[in-house]
């Protein structure tokens, strides 16, 4: 405690001292040991090789027991348990034997501890590759000990996570389902914070809970190993998508439920219409509605007889128009003036996020229009002031479009299907053809901004034959 240590951090509570007859017979007790028990890293000091500056020789290494228990050997002949237990001049005539092979006290460890096989590779190379001693141990220092970390299980299993490895590594490393039940981790007898870095030689325990609801978003900024991130992204994504399928469903039976009569969709139905957008199931079909790629209005129009699309369409104009005229906010905001009369003007029909302006019209409040309006250049500019769209606009707004193509019978029904498909309401809808062939759409639709009507211009666009899509001022 006075030396600023944990308790869980001294290894030599439990010791074991062996005394043998020669130096070599001191590494040959080290190689069974190793053997029978997990070597900690970091924790194994070759005092016999490299003495202390009085002269102390001895192997110390530490090991982990079966049952999670810690304990510290040390091994050194009767000569050096003298020089130990008395001092240097209790045994004059000690004298050092270094003879002992380091190619064969790393092959011994290495049976226990896979990394230390790199380290062997590197020493048999080194005259080869590395210029001197010092080179050699930044290589070591870089290639093993930087690289990863190396922790155990409670039952002395050696687990290899990159630098940086959290205990959520080390769950997923033993199961997929350790990690996802995961609640709390023990490293070293002590309960730490699921964001702490894993040290090598640390011993890790996962507590788990089988109602654990799963990894959440956060896990993924904390755990550092590519494959722990990829079972929380797994997860993650099979528990969204069954909440799309869900709110897909709804959305769809919603539609369905304005129709007069029952339709039933199956896999048949969806593969048939919708295979070309890589959908064929109805599961796959509610995910799509539930992520915004596929309308439901577009799935109805391809459910419903084309006899009975006129009545469909009527009903969705006639339903657009109410809940146009039951809106009366604008959005719009002008500076100074509290509650100002305003309205959008029908000519260039304003919508959120277009570039405005308002006019003060004799007895008709301010009417705002779009600043390419034609009719602005008319305007008395005493009467021109500053407009705005104000933050929280939250209604829809209708808007015109001119549609021109060759003249051709399914056009129609393709534009009304790619505006339906973009969940974008059809409040009127008139077609005409010319003498030159071709097929002139007007089209009243209802947004709720203008990123949305972009959008729509832009799909409509793809439409076959369509080579002219503009907002209509009229």
């Amino acid at each position: 405690v006075n030396g600023g240590r944990q308790f869980e951090d001294i290894y030599d509570l439990l010791a074991i001292r062996i005394i043998v007859d020669k130096v070599e017979t001191c590494y040959q007790s080290l190689g069974i040991i190793h053997a029978h028990f997990t070597p900690i890293p970091k924790r194994f000091k070759d005092y016999i090789a490299v003495p202390k500056p009085n002269m102390y020789q001895s192997l110390h290494t530490t090991v982990l027991h079966s049952d999670g228990t810690l304990f510290e050997v040390q091994i050194r002949t009767h000569e050096m348990d003298e020089v130990a237990e008395y001092g240097i001049a209790a045994h004059w005539a000690y004298k050092e034997n270094k003879v002992y092979s380091k190619e064969r006290e790393q092959f011994e460890i290495a049976q226990k501890l896979k990394w230390y096989a790199e380290l062997l590779k590197i020493t048999e190379d080194q005259d080869d590759i590395l210029g001197s001693s010092e080179e050699f141990v930044d290589t070591v220092k870089t290639d093993i000990f930087t690289a990863n970390v190396y922790v155990f299980t409670p039952k002395g299993e050696v687990i290899e996570l990159p630098t940086g490895a959290t205990p959520i590594d080390f769950a997923y490393r033993i199961h997929t389902d350790i990690g996802h039940r995961m609640v709390g981790a023990i490293v070293n007898n002590r309960i730490v914070p699921i964001d702490y870095q894993l040290q090598t030689g640390d011993v890790v325990s996962i507590k788990t809970n089988k109602n654990s609801s799963g990894p959440s978003e956060d896990w993924l900024k904390i755990a550092k190993s590519p494959h722990a991130k990829h079972k929380i992204k797994t997860f993650l994504n099979k528990d969204k998508q069954e909440q799309l399928i869900a709110t897909g469903k709804e959305i769809l039976d919603r539609e369905l439920s304005n129709l007069k009569e029952e339709i039933e969709i199956n896999d048949d139905f969806v593969k048939k219409n919708f295979e070309k957008n890589q959908i064929s199931t109805v599961l796959d079909l509610y995910l799509e509605i539930g992520k915004g790629t596929i309308s439901a209005k577009s799935v109805i129009a391809k459910l419903v007889p084309d006899d009975n699309k006129d009545v469909i369409l009527k009903r969705q104009l006639e339903r657009t128009t109410r809940q146009l005229i039951a809106t009366s906010e604008t959005g719009v905001v002008i500076e100074g003036l509290t509650n100002p009369q305003i309205k959008l003007a029908n000519c260039c029909t304003p919508i959120a996020g277009d570039d405005i302006i308002g006019y003060i019209t004799k007895g008709s409040g301010i009417v705002v229009h779009r600043h390419e309006c034609p009719n602005v250049l008319e305007f008395d500019k005493n009467r021109v002031i500053k407009a705005y769209w104000g933050s929280n606009v939250n209604r829809k707004y209708a808007t015109w479009l001119k549609i021109i193509g060759t003249q051709r019978q399914s056009l129609l029904s393709e534009v009304i299907f790619v505006v339906n498909s973009q969940g974008i309401s059809i409040a009127e809808i008139s077609a005409i053809s010319n003498a030159q062939l071709e097929s002139i759409i007007h089209i009243k639709v209802s947004c709720t901004k203008k990123d949305e009507v972009d959008t729509l211009i832009t799909n409509l666009h793809k439409v076959p034959q369509v080579y002219y899509v503009e907002r209509e001022i009229r």
